[in-house]
């Protein structure tokens, strides 16, 4: 019997049972380190984890520091819809960028500006408050992006009218972070600050950034305001040089550019004035490809139409205005709205600034569907949504081009299916794409200068301008008059002229920053050959007058007795006294524009230069739009014979008119004849014409016609009493 293997066994020929498991090995033991460390995952973690604490928390003071890198990226893209107009969908993006890295100024200054965007002073100061305190007790006073805070906080208080507290803090703002930028916002405080502060503040916005223009055009805007004539010229120089430079016809950025409004008071040509506005327009009015609406296609924009195409509703007209209220464009604009066919047309005014209390702003609300922008929380995409979409508007109008509260981006964005702007209030073309037409007429704007304007021109029948006396009644009750009823020799009294018969009084009643040195010059050459005549001036300062004075006496030896001044008025008493004027001599480059409405209407023959009226040919340049205007009113006026093509045939009108009275009274009688008579002051035509313009623009979308040039047919309307 086989005797069994022990568990050994042995290789021979014993019976083998199976498979044996291999041999247990004891694990290894890990090699102590000498220095008794722990694992090296462990050790990552615990440095990984101190550094989070020393940057947070340790960094130099042991106070909390937070995400620096983090809060920049949240602030970019908090930013980012800020640039979208996406104000209140921005704030949430603020508040985690400022959770981020409590300590960073900027964080709270952007929150700031948002919020005062969206009307929220008060909750701007407060956010700027909590930002100064966490900014201090980490950095100290003297950190320098405490500017942002502090530039801030001089927003906040000028919206609030705290001049003290706003120059206080944009002045620490400068002497943190001195910049062309800064010195250019701390002039254009509401309150606290004289044109002659800010001529040298935005000099020293100039000794940072010599290209910085919008510093230069404003300087310029403020020298011509206190009569630096010399030192307009010269920079006018520079403009031209500037605007012929690669540097000029090239850059984009919002500082580098010309401001087409400010240099509208400049001596440039129409041509130039196009090139610069179309620049501009390309760094400024314009949004982002993810904000433009869907094209418009006639066949979605058919709800006016009843199933057998006749329409079934009137055409919706919207105005966009930051004016819409006591203001020359607003006044001017009352007439138009007063006018409106109400039956055939839906009127909207969307209003860019708010405004309340005065009697124009009632009378727009009371006259149209009015709706305050200013309280809609809403980017510029969106509020073009809201035209399309819940007002449909067929016929969108700009009354702003390139001044002051203009909302453009939400043309940009293409609500409605006809869009325009008006002469109204930016003189000349706005270089915007997303305009298709500009209304203006054949003397402001004629047909060989098409191709001045990026849009295509309306021309009315009469002057573009509207001039109504139904402003007066509006602003103030009672001011309607009747000029051959007017004591001229007692409103001369009451406004300090001379009580003569003897004396011709000759007015200038534009705003100083109208007045070139050139016409100023030309009026002294007709006081002058005038002798038995005064110049009456309105609305300039004191530091002015002087300067008025002192030339007049030096370069012409006019006695210093023979320039009055007055003060201002309300617009109806204005006019009243304007009665007491015998000539209104105009100016140039940049016309009287509303003052001579005003005056026309008043009796006051109103004398204009334009060198190409009577010959085309006759101008080496191309006079712009705004040199334009009062030969426009005055032809509208059916009184060519004010238009003069010469400097010397102005001069000479001028005193021919005073040293003979029979020829001045057959003038004057036949501008109070045709006051009440000619298509200027006839409202009612007015708003006719406009209304053809929409409606066939309008039709011409729906059809699909091509985008061209319209000049309008002449009504025959009788005129309003």
């Amino acid at each position: 019997m086989a005797k069994k293997k022990g568990k050994g066994g042995s290789k021979g020929g014993n019976v083998d049972d199976g498979p044996k498991a291999p041999p247990k090995i004891p694990p290894r033991k890990p090699k102590k380190s000498k220095w008794n460390l722990p694992p090296i995952p462990i050790l990552i973690a615990v440095v990984v984890v101190a550094h989070l604490v020393y940057t947070n928390f340790l960094a130099g003071d042991g106070k909390p520091r937070g995400d620096p890198v983090r809060s920049k990226e949240l602030l970019i893209e908090a930013m980012g819809l800020v640039n979208q107009n996406k104000l209140v969908e921005s704030l949430p993006a603020l508040d985690l960028s400022i959770a981020a890295d409590p300590t960073l100024p900027s964080g709270y200054s952007n929150k700031a500006g948002v919020l005062r965007m969206l009307g929220r002073t008060k909750e701007a100061l407060e956010i700027l408050e909590v930002g100064e305190e966490k900014v201090t007790e980490k950095w100290g006073e003297d950190y320098v992006d405490l500017y942002y805070i502090k530039q801030g906080f001089f927003y906040v208080y000028n919206d609030m009218g705290q001049s003290d507290k706003a120059v206080e803090s944009i002045k620490r703002a400068a002497e943190l972070a001195p910049s062309a930028s800064m010195y250019t916002s701390w002039a254009g405080m509401d309150t606290g600050v004289t044109d002659e502060m800010k001529i040298d503040l935005y000099t020293k916005a100039l000794t940072y950034d010599q290209d910085h223009m919008m510093s230069f055009c404003l300087r310029y805007h403020a020298y011509g305001l206190v009569g630096d004539w010399d030192k307009v010229a010269a920079d006018h120089s520079r403009a031209l040089a500037y605007q012929n430079s690669a540097m000029g016809l090239t850059k984009r950025t919002d500082t580098s550019c010309l401001q087409p409004y400010m240099i509208s008071y400049m001596d440039f040509t129409a041509e130039m004035m196009r090139d610069t506005a179309r620049l501009f327009a390309l760094r400024e009015a314009n949004v982002g490809a993810g904000e433009m609406l869907p094209t418009l296609l006639p066949s979605q924009w058919t709800d006016q139409f009843d199933s057998d195409g006749a329409r079934s509703r009137p055409l919706r007209i919207g105005y966009v205005s930051s004016d819409l209220q006591n203001h020359p464009v607003g006044r001017n604009f009352l007439g138009l709205l007063l006018a409106h066919n109400k039956k055939k047309f839906d009127i909207y005014c969307f209003s860019t600034k708010h405004a309340e209390g005065d009697p124009v702003t009632a009378a727009i609300q009371s006259a149209s569907n009015y709706v305050d922008l200013t309280k809609l929380s809403m980017s510029h995409a969106g509020i073009a949504k809201m035209i399309r979409e819940e007002y449909k508007i067929d016929v969108l109008i700009d009354l702003n081009g390139w001044t002051a509260g203009r909302r453009l981006q939400i043309f940009a964005a293409k609500p409605a299916p006809v869009q325009m702007t008006h002469g109204l209030g930016f003189v000349g073309t706005t270089g915007v794409d997303a305009f298709q037409y500009f209304i203006t007429d054949s003397v402001a704007t004629p047909q060989r200068f098409d191709d001045m304007y990026t849009e295509k021109v309306v021309r009315l029948p009469y002057a573009y301008l509207p001039a109504s006396h139904m402003k007066v009644q509006i602003t103030e009750q009672g001011a309607n008059f009747d000029p051959r009823s007017a004591d001229k020799m007692a409103l001369r009294k009451e406004e300090g002229l001379p009580e003569s018969e003897d004396i011709f009084v000759y007015c200038a009643f534009q705003s100083m920053h109208k007045i070139s040195k050139e016409s100023f010059d030309t009026w002294m050459r007709i006081l002058q050959s005038s002798p038995n005549s005064v110049l009456w001036f309105t609305t300039i300062k004191a530091s002015v007058q002087w300067k008025f004075l002192k030339r007049a006496k030096e370069t012409f030896g006019i006695d210093p007795d023979r320039l009055v001044f007055g003060g201002s008025r309300g617009v109806g008493q204005h006019m009243v006294r304007a009665q007491a004027c015998d000539l209104m001599l105009d100016s140039w480059p940049y016309n009287a524009h509303s003052t001579a409405t005003d005056l026309l209407w008043a009796g006051v023959p109103t004398l204009v230069y334009l060198p190409d009226y009577h010959d085309p040919n006759a101008a080496i340049q191309v006079p712009k739009m705004c040199s334009r205007v009062s030969a426009s009113l005055v032809h509208s006026l059916g009184m060519p014979q004010l238009i003069k093509s010469t400097i010397e045939e102005f001069e000479d009108e001028a005193v021919r008119l005073s040293n003979d009275g029979k020829a001045y009274a057959a003038l004057r009688n036949e501008l109070l004849d045709k006051r009440v008579t000619s298509p200027l002051y006839n409202i009612k035509s007015y708003a006719r014409h406009h209304e053809l313009a929409y409606m066939e623009l309008f039709d011409r979308f729906m059809n699909g016609k091509e985008v061209t040039e319209l000049t309008l047919p002449t009504l025959n309307v009788t005129m309003s009493k």
